[in-house]
């Protein structure tokens, strides 16, 4: 039978073992789930590549401005900034695109030399950049971001 004097140094060991053990878990399963996302957010960037150059050409110029995948849709958003060359007049115009259904939320747009000024530009940049965020937190945008 085992000493009282021992009983301690026992229960202590088998906490260490055990607590090691958790902190061994949690630390893998912590890289398994960093590994994890990065490869959703690399996937999530060559689908923005690719959407770029098949919707770029002579008269439209894509740029991507964010992206990334959200957990909450399981699918990749990118907030986009496009210009097009439309004659006299050029447009420049914000969107919202989910890269995996080819869904576009159209934020708004503008002619350069005629609307574009007094901050319109400025207030369409931060409109999208609230509405990507809610897209990529599974939220829905407030109300004033919603509006053209």
């Amino acid at each position: 039978m085992l000493k009282r004097s021992s009983l301690p140094a026992i229960t202590a060991l088998l906490g260490l073992m055990i607590g090691g053990g958790s902190v061994e878990y949690l630390h893998r399963h912590h890289d398994h789930l960093a590994k994890e996302a990065f490869a959703q957010r690399a996937r999530c960037m060559a689908l923005a590549d690719q959407y770029i150059r098949n919707n770029t050409d002579n008269d439209t110029i894509l740029r991507l401005e964010k992206v990334d995948f959200s957990e909450a849709s399981n699918t990749c958003f990118a907030a986009i900034r496009s210009s097009t060359a439309l004659g006299a007049m050029d447009e420049d115009g914000w969107e919202l695109v989910d890269l995996l259904t080819g869904e576009v939320t159209d934020v708004g747009s503008c002619i350069r030399q005629r609307d574009c000024g007094e901050g319109r530009n400025i207030r369409y940049m931060d409109r999208l950049g609230v509405i990507f965020g809610s897209a990529i937190d599974g939220t829905k945008p407030p109300q004033d971001a919603r509006r053209k």
